[in-house]
């Protein structure tokens, strides 16, 4: 949420009012939603969720409708323009920006939302197995040398690696300090 806080403060005209702190829930909401855009009341419904104080959907949507409203004629149309990925003549619906923004962060933060898929592989000389990590958006692999003969070993390791989603830097930093092994053991 900082991510989004400090993305939405580079572009925003008033940014105490509280419509910003609705606008940073709906952007963190759309972003688990990535790359899908689902309906915005789907969105709202989390953001509801979220908030510690609750309110109704139709006060959600207006407060969006007058984030939208004040970024485009208070905010700084540079940093808006860098997030939308081009320059717009006409002023974003609370939609778009929700959205944009959303992508905007899944795309730069490289969050755990990317997927990565890790997979064992087996050495041709017999010298064990090793682990591959492989990212889609953007692509990017990591592979490993052997690190066990144990295939059940590995294929454990690989198997929490996907359901926890490690993110590739850990992965490869434990592998560097050769200590990948000991995700097994907590």
């Amino acid at each position: 949420m900082k991510e989004i806080k400090q993305i939405v403060a580079r572009i925003s005209g008033h940014r105490n009012r509280e419509c910003y702190t609705i606008l940073c829930y709906a952007v963190e909401a759309a972003r688990h939603y990535q790359p899908q855009e689902p309906k915005m009341k789907v969105i709202l419904a989390d953001v509801v969720d979220m908030m510690e104080e609750k309110k109704e959907l139709s006060t959600l949507s207006k407060a969006l409708s007058r984030v939208a409203a004040d970024i485009w004629e208070h905010g700084d149309h540079q940093e808006l323009w860098k997030v939308f990925g081009r320059q717009t003549v006409d002023p974003p619906t609370p939609k778009e920006l929700v959205f944009r923004l959303a992508e905007y962060v899944w795309r730069e933060s490289g969050t755990p939302e990317q997927q990565i898929a890790y997979r064992r592989w087996q050495s041709a000389a017999g010298a064990g197995y090793g682990i591959i990590a492989k990212i889609q958006e953007p692509e990017y692999h990591v592979v490993t040398s052997p690190i066990t003969k144990d295939l059940d070993t590995v294929e454990r390791l690989v198997q929490r690696l996907n359901q926890e989603q490690t993110p590739v830097r850990v992965f490869e930093e434990r592998y560097l300090l050769g200590n990948l092994l000991d995700l097994m053991k907590n």
